[in-house]
């Protein structure tokens, strides 16, 4: 009732509640009483079209709102205008000079529009670069891009460039007398790379100020195309000088936002590189093919923003990627007959594939590239429907391509989903990915520079260990772990998994006592001390293991978190079984089982993983978050299967591993394997180039061979002995009338299911 004696002229009802709600922030105090006190001057501030959107408030009592609060009030009080205001905020903020005839948005993906704002900033522009441990990643070089610029802002006269690392600063001199040159001859100065610099000189940093300084001022003494340029981290950006940040124009060397954007971003670098290339090479015939790789690599890099719903690892994708991939268009396509074949072969095995580790992801991108390329779609959904309404429209240029993705965009009921080949249930996640990026940002623009790095260093301050009980307790550590060592070092049995482990005991030990002698009262060595509790569980696991001291966690298992070499662990394991069993290395196979962490979900003995590579980069059972327990030492045994290649790999394999050992023990032979074996000993089919060619296969094959050469020829020798054999025991049996030697299976074999089909 009081609300709505006391609501202002002019107002809604239901603003005036919204904005009772509004003041709940203490920012917006008091703001029902000055919209009641002065509504005229209120209702002048938020009248739409207005010049005063981004200006302050007219009323002293909320002259303080910041930008972001100013449109959370128009959003509450008048929010019917949300789009408009959007529009005339983006005007403002970037003080365009002519918004009438400016089309284009400015942006890292568009050097053309970008060109023409930053001529009218005269200070230093820096770069932000995304930080390299998160998730984000930028689709453009810094470099190439302040080169494109440079082509934009110069014309006819070429901008010279001068790239200055600042992980090897030059000599004092040299950095001023470059300074200088840039300044009389209108040059462009990049410091590269200013989050490795420990400390910028003070003569290089007062000359910097004294330019700036007389730039204010209007004293000309600078050329007029002289422009300097810092390249730094996100997160480091208080590397720069302060008296550069405090002029600076901050320009984020981000990835573009959605499909359009990233389609539009693009075909403008790919039109900047064709412009440099001969009019026979930017043929038509040519152009399909660059407008395929632009799809192709525009959705890539799209499908990877949603890395949860597209790609497992982010793969570090860039324009030069798409220049490569259009080079080989030009240069090796052209070449053959089916040339848009050979160009979806080149990206998926040489140029995009190439960064591609987990095979899950590579068949992602196959995937795409079979849609890109061909006619292949997801499900009625996926980038061929980009290709289709390029196509439609005739001309195949790439700035018609621009306009035409353009009106499609801004007119179209397909969301970035369906072009993507995500299904539609996929939408809103991809919705709240987008949803999360921007707030980070948001929260980023709204946070002074080096405040969030402060705040870091300070939670690691905190969480330093002390020293005294630090020094303690390492001390306490080393003692054990040499006591152990000298007691235990004779009257123990030998065997590969202890030897290993006596090794892993001795490297820690040998660790711990480097650290314990390098202590130092200070901060930089006690960060490498906040995992002292995990050096203590290591050494309690590995005594476990090695003495049975305790028990193990959890019971039966090796914990690979325990070992600074895993791969070791499991190689050790199988020399063990081998050893064990009397068999060769080459006939083992492991089977172990992985755990959760937690514990709460355990697997059954028959839940085993088999012929997994031992290899960190491959494997996730080597993750330090994972325990493996032996189940089993196994020879390898043969799986039906339906490829006849594996078939005879798989046969041979037994025969030599299990069977031949002790084959004089074997009284018959059935004909099924006798036939198999004589054809793995003709030319066309014989066992090493069988076997060569299948262990070629394996992704790992040039990394760590499964068989070496040596191995390979063993099995030829061996197959000719068991061929001898048989022979002999067939003539044998010829002249005793003994019993057949070969068993004739082959009747009961053409009516079972696995040759049937083959």
């Amino acid at each position: 009732m009081f609300l709505s004696l006391c609501c202002p002229a002019g107002f809604p009802l239901k603003s005036i509640h919204s904005s009772s709600v509004l003041e709940q922030i203490s920012s917006f105090r008091g703001l029902v009483a000055s919209l009641c006190a002065s509504p005229m001057q209120w209702k002048e501030y938020l009248r739409f079209p207005s010049s005063t959107v981004v200006g302050t408030v007219p009323c002293r009592s909320h002259s303080h709102l910041s930008l972001l609060q100013r449109l959370l009030l128009w959003n509450t009080i008048v929010p019917n205008c949300l789009e408009g205001l959007a529009s005339t905020l983006e005007e403002c903020l970037l003080c365009l000079p002519d918004p009438a005839g400016l089309t284009d948005t400015p942006h890292t993906g568009n050097p053309q529009a970008l060109a023409r704002y930053l001529v009218n900033h005269e200070g230093p522009i820096i770069i932000s670069l995304p930080n390299p441990k998160g998730d984000k990643t930028a689709t453009i070089q810094p470099l190439s891009l302040i080169s494109q610029l440079s082509r934009w802002v110069g014309g006819e006269n070429k901008v010279h460039l001068t790239v200055i690392y600042s992980g090897t600063m030059p000599e004092e001199e040299a950095v001023l007398s470059l300074l200088d040159t840039a300044v009389n001859e209108g040059h462009w100065i990049i410091f590269y790379c200013c989050h490795l610099v420990e400390r910028w000189d003070d003569k290089l940093v007062e000359r910097m100020s004294q330019l700036m300084s007389s730039s204010e001022e209007g004293k000309c003494v600078t050329h007029p195309c002289f422009r300097l340029w810092f390249v730094t981290h996100e997160t480091e950006k208080c590397s720069i000088p302060a008296v550069v940040r405090m002029r600076a124009f901050l320009l984020a060397c981000d990835s573009p936002w959605d499909l359009n954007e990233e389609l539009s971003c693009s075909t403008r670098h790919l039109l900047s590189f064709c412009q440099a290339q001969s009019s026979s090479d930017v043929s038509a015939e040519n152009m399909e093919l660059f407008i395929r790789c632009i799809i192709f690599h525009s959705v890539l890099l799209q499908r990877q923003r949603c890395k949860y719903l597209g790609f497992g690892k982010a793969c570090h994708w860039n324009q030069e990627d798409l220049f490569v991939l259009v080079d080989a268009s030009m240069s090796i396509a052209s070449l053959c007959y089916d040339k848009t074949k050979v160009l979806q072969h080149t990206a998926i095995t040489l140029v995009h594939g190439g960064h591609v580790v987990d095979s899950a992801d590579l068949n992602a991108v196959e995937c795409v590239a079979r849609c890109c390329f061909g006619a292949e779609s997801f499900a009625g959904n996926g980038p061929h429907i980009l290709w289709d309404i390029v196509n439609t429209h005739g001309d195949l240029d790439l700035s018609g391509v621009l306009q035409t993705l353009d009106q499609y965009f801004g007119n179209s009921t397909n969301s970035d989903s369906d072009m993507l080949g995500f299904s539609s249930d996929v939408a809103s996640e991809v919705t709240k990915i987008n949803s999360y990026n921007l707030h980070s940002l948001l929260q980023a623009s709204q946070t002074p520079p080096g405040l969030l790095g402060s705040c870091i260093v300070r939670n690691q301050r905190a969480k330093l260990p002390d020293y005294r009980l630090t020094r303690d307790r390492l001390q306490a550590l080393r003692n054990y772990l040499t006591q152990r060592r000298e007691v235990n070092v004779e009257g123990v049995s030998r065997s590969p998994i202890r030897d290993f482990l006596q090794t892993e005991w001795n490297a820690l030990s040998d660790s711990v006592s480097a650290l314990a002698s390098q202590l130092q009262l200070s901060s930089f060595s006690l960060l490498h001390l906040i995992d002292l509790p995990c050096l203590e569980k290591k050494a309690v696991l590995l005594s476990s293991y090695l003495w049975q001291e305790g028990t193990t966690d959890p019971p039966g298992a090796y914990r690979l978190s325990a070992f600074k070499k895993p791969r070791g662990f499991l190689a050790a394991l199988i020399r063990e079984g081998a050893l064990v069993n009397h068999k060769y290395i080459s006939d083992m196979v492991l089977h172990f089982q992985e755990r959760r962490q937690d514990g709460n979900e355990e697997l059954n003995d028959d839940e085993i993983i088999t012929k997994v590579p031992l290899h960190t980069e491959f494997s996730p059972v080597l993750c330090s978050l994972r325990t493996v327990r032996l189940v089993t030492w196994t020879g390898i045994t043969m799986k039906p299967s339906r490829n006849l290649a594996t078939t005879l790999s798989c046969c041979i394999l037994t025969t030599a591993g299990l069977y031949l050992v002790d084959f004089s023990c074997v009284s018959r032979i059935r004909r099924s394997t006798w036939l198999r074996l004589r054809l793995l000993s003709l030319p066309q089919y014989h066992i090493s180039d069988v076997m060569r060619a299948s262990l070629s296969t394996d992704p790992l094959h040039k990394v760590a061979p499964l068989l070496a050469e040596p191995h390979l020829a063993a099995l030829s020798r061996r197959l000719k002995t068991v061929l001898d054999t048989v022979s002999r025991c067939q003539e044998q049996q010829k002249e005793d009338g003994r019993e057949k030697v070969i068993y004739d299976d082959l009747d009961s074999l053409r009516n079972s299911t696995f040759f049937a089909g083959l």
